[in-house]
């Protein structure tokens, strides 16, 4: 069975990359899907962290946002975001079909009970799992275990003209 972990970069799929690497030691398969807009910085972290989990980090793409534009005739807004079901959730999606049977690995907070993502075990031989949740780990636990490990997250995360995109400062805990 092949484990992935789904990684956007942000700060939950980090930490909670790093721990399952320490905690349950592999081999994980490290997914993550880019939009080909992303910052400099965002880039430079991905690379950071396959140097600490000495691990590539496979990056799904198969389009770009501007391509989609074109395609979509339309920007992205609140009332039509495609984008991230088409550069994100569709890749990833189709990546993990020609990979069962496997257990996909979530970063989904205990803080976050409402937040479901996306139910891959819809999907036969397909098993989500919530390592975050499972040890009770809020966004002060994820911020203080990064601090301890001296891992910085980007201001930006995403894809560098998403509208819903917030900026992470590091020392916010609300």
């Amino acid at each position: 069975m092949e484990h992935i972990v789904a990684l956007s970069g942000g700060k939950d799929s980090t930490a909670m990359a790093i721990r399952l690497a320490q905690v349950q030691p592999g081999p994980y398969t490290y997914v993550c899907t880019p939009t080909g807009n992303e910052l400099p910085e965002m880039i430079f972290h991905w690379r950071l962290l396959e140097e600490k989990l000495n691990s590539v980090i496979i990056h799904l793409s198969t389009e770009t946002l501007g391509n989609l534009v074109r395609i979509q005739n339309a920007l992205p807004n609140w009332r039509m975001r495609w984008c991230t079901r088409m550069l994100k959730i569709e890749p990833f999606e189709k990546y993990i079909l020609t990979h069962r049977p496997c257990t996909i690995y979530v970063g989904l907070r205990s803080d976050e009970p409402d937040r479901e993502g996306v139910d891959y075990s819809v999907h036969k031989g397909v098993t989500n799992c919530f390592p975050l949740r499972k040890w009770g780990w809020d966004r002060i636990s994820v911020v203080d275990f990064l601090q301890d490990e001296g891992i910085i997250i980007p201001f930006r995360t995403d894809c560098g003209l998403c509208f819903y995109q917030t900026i992470w400062n590091g020392i916010n805990y609300g």
